[in-house]
């Protein structure tokens, strides 16, 4: 016996509005979505990938990137492709040879009642995501020789990329590919006159079948607390 060799399946949008309508019974064996169908099916999963995007900080859409410093300027506009959802770390490098020096991630509110100091190392920062772009903080602001001195990193959770074209295959692994169908056809059974205890299944489905990916979307690693000592 062989096996296929394959460890990749990716489901496209429309294959994943099919599937749903299957699920609430709305179409007979052998049907497709028309393109009415198909249009709203995929307003409705767009509705449904924002919701996903608050759950946890899953591992494949953890992204490195860098914040070029400005000498005497603690706030920065960023806007990569997809702005970042969220800032889970951050660390300065010295260019040439050194130790990595950790930016604590700070809370808005603690963040502005940071006290006023000169420039010098970035060891805090405080991240705003806004609808298109980003808005982050660090302190104290970054002397001329840090900037020329010092690269700054960060590890943001990207945004999951929405439905443009029903071909589109869907921006999630494959263990993901069970919670979307059982959410979308949860969403769109309340429109298509499917009884409260059908929509209740599909609800606990949906639920069963999240956290069951879920268990999968983060790291695989110990995490070490301690005091934390404010300054």
């Amino acid at each position: 016996m062989s096996v296929s060799g394959v460890t990749t399946y990716q489901l496209t949008a429309n294959q994943i509005v099919n599937a749903a309508m299957r699920k609430i019974g709305i179409m007979a064996k052998g049907q497709v979505a028309d393109a009415e169908e198909l249009t709203y099916g995929i307003q409705a999963l767009n509705t449904l990938i924002p919701i996903l995007r608050t759950r946890g900080m899953p591992l494949w859409k953890l992204t490195k990137a860098t914040l070029s410093l400005v000498a005497n300027t603690t706030t920065y506009t960023i806007s990569q492709p997809n702005k970042a959802f969220k800032i889970n770390q951050a660390w300065i490098t010295p260019n040439n040879s050194g130790t990595n020096i950790p930016v604590e991630l700070e809370s808005i509110f603690n963040y502005n009642l940071l006290p006023t100091t000169s420039s010098g190392v970035p060891i805090k920062l405080a991240y705003i995501p806004s609808n298109t772009t980003g808005t982050l903080s660090v302190w104290p602001a970054p002397s001329a020789a840090v900037v020329s001195t010092y690269t700054f990193y960060y590890m943001y959770q990207d945004e999951f990329d929405i439905i443009v074209s029903d071909t589109d295959t869907v921006d999630f692994p494959a263990e993901w590919h069970l919670p979307l169908i059982y959410g979308l056809a949860y969403l769109i059974s309340g429109e298509s006159n499917v009884p409260i205890q059908d929509r209740q299944e599909l609800q606990s489905n949906f639920d069963k079948f999240t956290l069951m990916a879920e268990d999968n979307a983060g790291e695989n690693a110990s995490i070490m607390f301690q005091p934390y000592r404010s300054y």
